[in-house]
């Protein structure tokens, strides 16, 4: 399968609708979107390239779990404990998130052969400060520049 065809299938959305409904899924949308983004990269790598699964399963119940705790806390005092857990499962989620974008993104770079001269690099910063949105942002600029 080649270059166009592997980014097509990963077109997801505008980077804006999907920083929007992350913001008002509480986070729920993004698992989503990492799940079904790892389902259309794996279709395309062997078996020992692969994003597991169970990777991307975890995430998206851990995401829920996260989400039960968080929308307590809009009713609790400053200092309750429900706060500080949600602050700590908050903590944890975004460094599973920025495993998983990672992971993508080695894959995506190995996938479509490029190097880090090429412009249509996954840069590690951009990866690394806006992870899922980033990854996004980049598959839509790259599906514009092929038409």
């Amino acid at each position: 399968m080649n270059k166009e065809e592997i980014l097509s299938q990963l077109k997801s959305q505008s980077t804006w609708k999907l920083l929007i409904l992350t913001i008002l899924t509480l986070g729920i949308y993004t698992a989503y979107f990492i799940k079904r983004r790892s389902v259309t990269l794996n279709d395309h790598l062997g078996e020992d390239q692969k994003i597991s699964a169970g990777y991307t399963s975890f995430l998206l119940i851990y995401t829920y779990m996260t989400v039960l705790v968080v929308i307590p806390q809009f009713w609790v005092e400053d200092g309750h404990i429900i706060i500080t857990l949600s602050n700590v499962l908050d903590k944890i989620w975004c460094i599973l998130v920025l495993i998983w974008s990672f992971k993508f993104r080695n894959r995506i770079n190995q996938l479509l052969d490029l190097n880090p001269n090429d412009s249509d690099w996954f840069h590690g910063g951009g990866t690394f400060f806006f992870q899922y949105l980033y990854i996004n942002f980049k598959i839509n600029k790259l599906n514009k520049n092929m038409q």
